[in-house]
């Protein structure tokens, strides 16, 4: 886990500066560098950690894409809509 502390805030990896963010607003997070998902891809990444701490909601962000690129990409937000076990709260 990296800590704001840590790394100088323009080499700052995005998560700190989202989990400084929040802390700004009383919101405790804290965020973990994952080195490589190429295997599940993000999706499957955010549900199986999802899983692993018996979290009871998932929340996140969407944007969309062409239906071409999706087609031929995939995408992180329809991988957690389809294959979600738990309530999930998105928005676009």
């Amino acid at each position: 886990m990296i800590s704001a502390t840590q790394v100088e805030p323009a080499t700052q990896p995005q998560g700190v500066k989202i989990c400084a963010h929040l802390a700004e607003h009383g919101i405790g997070a804290t965020g973990t560098v994952v080195a490589d998902q190429a295997a599940v891809g993000v999706g499957g990444l955010i549900l199986a950690r999802a899983l692993e701490q018996r979290a009871d909601l998932i929340v996140m962000g969407a944007y969309g894409r062409s239906r071409v690129r999706e087609a031929l990409l995939g995408g992180t937000s329809d991988q957690v809509l389809t294959e979600a076990k738990i309530l999930t709260l998105m928005s676009h």
